[in-house]
């Protein structure tokens, strides 16, 4: 899945609606508690229960539904999401999983239309336009993308993963100021966020400001208690302004083994490799990013530059020696080149 339309199953649940049997809370108290360990089979199974208890108690079936869309069962999750907002057609958050849903198994025209709709929805209209500047980055139009993030600020200041985007649009288009400010505000909403802090790092490295970046890059590592992902990148970013790309590739190694669609660590890797004049792995890498994130122009740059691997060389393509008892073969087609495959 690409990084940036990757579905995140906040936990944006109804405010408890205290009618229903002491069973069926206290069921749903279970199941909230391993929903957010992100242990959906155990919360599906304790939630079933309330449900059973009382079939119209609303936050029960919203949290069923999230837990069938982090089991990817998502028929089951979308019934329950469009029952969430019959029951509570202003409830947002239901609106934008449901949007979400669309989005993870590619309804994409479904999910445009579902977001319009959603602007009707009250407080719902800041979310739609990130939603569908989401849409628009999985779709490859960037700067349709960049208008409803920059609508989405305009609507919610203070809605931080659309500073973010607009910081890695603006990076990714070759503009390091305008990604800076974008990063720092992001940053200055959620200080607790370990991966905004490394994009900022990443951000004032870019406008040849290292000394900051790395202060940054501590921040980030002391953060990321929870985000090992993030804290190895952190610290392979400082090995990467080091030099150390022995260092870099390790690192990027550890963070992508918890996470694999981290692209910042995947790139760092990549570019560590390349300057260690590991040609081959470092295609291979930015290949693995361009599957994960098909706008990354700096791995399309890099697959342009990079040498192809040559196809492999099969008896039939090989030249038999030439001796004066054996006659020149005659001229053999060279075989089709294997696709590399695929780690």
């Amino acid at each position: 899945m690409r990084a940036l339309s990757v579905v995140l199953l906040t936990m944006l649940l109804v405010a408890p609606v205290w009618a229903q049997s002491v069973t069926a809370r206290n069921q749903y108290k279970f199941a909230r508690t391993f929903a957010e360990r992100g242990d959906w089979k155990r919360a599906l199974e304790e939630i079933d229960k309330a449900i059973k208890e009382d079939p119209h108690f609303a936050d029960a079936v919203y949290l069923r539904a999230l837990c069938h869309f982090g089991l990817e069962q998502y028929p089951e999750a979308e019934k329950d999401f469009k029952q969430t907002i019959e029951w509570n057609p202003d409830f947002f958050p239901a609106w934008q999983q449901l949007g979400n849903l669309y989005l993870a198994t590619e309804q994409y025209d479904q999910a445009e239309k579902h977001f319009k709709s959603m602007m009707m929805v009250p407080r719902g209209a800041p979310v739609a336009h990130y939603c569908l500047g989401v849409l628009a980055y999985v779709r490859k139009d960037l700067s349709k993308a960049e208008k409803e993030w920059a609508e989405a600020v305009a609507a919610d200041p203070k809605m931080a993963r659309a500073h973010n985007n607009l910081g890695t649009l603006h990076l990714m288009s070759g503009r390091p100021q305008q990604a800076l400010r974008e990063f720092r505000e992001a940053n200055d909403l959620e200080k607790e966020n370990p991966l905004y802090l490394v994009n900022l790092a990443w951000a004032l490295a870019d406008n040849d400001q290292p000394g900051m970046a790395r202060l940054r890059l501590k921040e980030a590592q002391e953060e990321a208690n929870e985000r090992h992902d993030v804290g190895f990148t952190a610290a392979a970013l400082v090995a990467y302004l080091d030099k150390d790309y022995e260092k870099v590739v390790k690192l990027s190694d550890l963070a992508l083994q918890e996470n694999k669609e981290l692209v910042q660590a995947a790139l760092l890797k990549a570019r560590a490799l390349e300057a260690l004049d590991k040609k081959s792995e470092a295609r291979l890498v930015y290949e693995e990013v361009l599957k994960s994130d098909p706008n990354i122009g700096e791995a399309e740059k890099a697959l342009e530059r990079l040498p192809k691997p040559e196809p492999e060389k099969t008896p039939e393509t090989e030249e038999a020696p030439q001796t004066d008892e054996t006659p020149a073969p005659e001229p053999v087609e060279p075989a089709p080149s294997e696709t590399p495959q695929e780690k």
